[in-house]
């Protein structure tokens, strides 16, 4: 039978029948969740892309079976309650589209992929009404692990796995050496990679630990702190790690420290955490059985007809689909053609000289790039600005794309913020560390131009992209980047640079005119 069948027979005079409205509300929810996808498919397809090459995110498959099962376990507590049309859930649509919208515009994934989910879960309840929903929340909330995200904590997690384990090589008495991620000891040298910061593990083990903390306690204090407990030992377990090959290395050898990593301290070992966490888990444990409670019978309700939930689902999705139309729009717009310009003049005793600048700049999208080394007696700043006539998704100044240094020659050792003055106005600057070999370290000094406003924050060059995009903004958007080598001391190469930032000219006039926003 047909839903416009069921719809007409049963449910045009407002028939009561649960089976009905479930058979009519829940194929009406199913397939406009399936055409949000088809709406949003480069959000829905960057995910899957996202599960298939990064092993981080290879968990994210098993999400939506999850789900499944978990909204199948609660068949027996949805038969009890009718689906309800909420119409005012449109307004949750509405949201939720528009942070999509926002997410789209200024390329950034993440905040797409997020929204998705919001739009999904507003939909659910905008179609089969909050009863339906307060006995889905979990299930609709742990969709968000679906969402690859959470490399951002790698830099953190390499610095608190390098000082951890030092601490601990220290205290057995290990002579050691740190520098930014950097640990030498007689016997060699380790660097805490990327691949070693433990994030993998971290986010696969979270998202376990959330539906083992949802199936195994009633109370949300046990839940909290098993959740905890999910990210603590991981993190702990990855210093130990991290401890026990640079200790192997220091007793035996390096070549031994590598057998026994792959051996015994990869999956095998973190396989093992995985059961200590549970088992730790399993000793406050609680009675999973129910109390029972006393019901007071509720007054009968009218039930909704049938051509409700046609209306709210349609509502759903045309609120829906107006996101990703404004947002092809958008970006059909042409950006800034860029023009190229004699960089500002520098100050004296800095001079502009003929050796190459040696960086190796990777910035998808950049129209332009400038690559120039200063001099002032034995002293020298490299320079280098890329310039992208118009940000879209890859190709932006804030992306994990951009580089400046060859990754598989130096290798980042830390980093913060410098304040600096440039063009008598102060900046708050990113600055890295680089090694390379073992005596050439570079400071790399690093911010954005966007919108006509420097800024070294992600987030606010995101906001000002943003609001370029949506009222009418300079679009051409640029990275600089300055690096002083230095020797032991960073202090050396910070005052290198500061003197340099006083004496070149103003390079948000020289960006502007590069985009072709002024005179000159």
């Amino acid at each position: 039978m047909t839903i416009s069948g069921v719809t007409k027979s049963a449910l045009a005079n407002g028939a009561r029948d649960p089976a009905v409205l479930w058979r009519v509300a829940g194929i009406l929810c199913l397939v406009a969740i399936i055409v949000i996808f088809a709406l949003f498919f480069g959000t829905v397809a960057a995910m899957v892309r996202t599960w298939t090459n990064d092993r981080t995110f290879n968990h994210g498959f098993l999400i939506l079976p999850i789900v499944g099962y978990l909204v199948w376990q609660r068949r027996e507590a949805l038969a009890s309650v009718a689906p309800r049309v909420e119409p005012w859930g449109l307004v949750l649509v509405g949201l939720a589209a528009f942070g999509w919208l926002l997410g789209a515009v200024a390329g950034v994934r993440a905040v797409e992929q997020l929204s998705l989910v919001a739009i999904v879960q507003a939909t659910v309840f905008t179609i089969l009404g909050r009863s339906v929903t307060r006995k889905l929340i979990f299930p609709l909330a742990y969709l968000y692990f679906a969402v690859p995200i959470g490399q951002v904590l790698v830099p953190p997690l390499q610095d608190v796995t390098a000082v951890f384990s030092v601490s601990l090589l220290r205290l057995v008495g290990v002579p050691v050496f740190l520098d930014g991620v950097f640990i030498s000891i007689p016997n060699g040298n380790f660097e805490v990679a990327e691949a070693c910061a433990g994030v993998r593990f971290l986010i696969a083990m979270v998202a376990l630990g959330a539906l083992y903390a949802h199936l195994m306690y009633r109370s949300w204090p046990r839940r909290v702190a098993f959740i905890a407990l999910s990210i603590v030992v991981p993190i702990i377990a990855n210093g130990f790690r991290a401890f026990g090959i640079i200790l192997i290395a220091y007793k035996t050898s390096t070549d031994a420290a590598v057998i026994v990593d792959h051996v015994v301290y990869g999956w095998l070992f973190f396989v093992f955490v995985m059961f200590v966490t549970l088992g730790l888990g399993m000793l406050f444990r609680e009675d999973l059985r129910a109390p029972a409670r006393a019901t007071r019978p509720s007054a009968p309700m009218p039930a909704p007809r049938g051509g409700a939930f046609v209306a709210v689902a349609l509502a759903s999705l045309i609120v829906a689909a107006a996101a990703p139309t404004y947002g092809a729009l958008i970006a059909a717009r042409p950006g800034d053609a860029p023009r190229a310009l004699a960089l500002p003049a520098l100050a004296a005793p800095w001079r502009a000289t003929d050796e190459p600048a040696r960086w190796r700049v990777e910035v998808p999208g950049a129209a332009l790039v400038v690559e120039r080394t200063y001099a002032r007696d034995d002293r020298r700043v490299r320079l280098a600005i890329a310039y992208l006539p118009r940000q879209k998704q890859g190709a932006e100044v804030v992306g994990d794309g951009n580089s400046f240094l060859d990754d598989a020659v130096w290798l980042r050792l830390g980093g913060g913020s410098d304040r600096v003055v440039l063009a008598g106005r102060p900046l708050d600057v990113a600055y890295t560390r680089y090694m390379k070999g073992t005596d050439t370290r570079r400071l790399v000094w690093r911010w954005y131009w966007v919108d006509g406003r420097f800024t070294a924050s992600p987030y606010l060059a995101k906001l000002y992209e943003l609001r370029a995009k949506l009222f009418g903004g300079i679009e051409g958007a640029a990275i600089i980047a300055l690096a002083a080598d230095y020797g032991d001391r960073r202090e050396e190469a910070v005052k290198t640079l500061r003197d340099f930032a006083r004496a070149i000219g103003p390079l948000d006039r020289y960006l502007a005119r590069l985009a072709g926003r002024a005179g000159g």
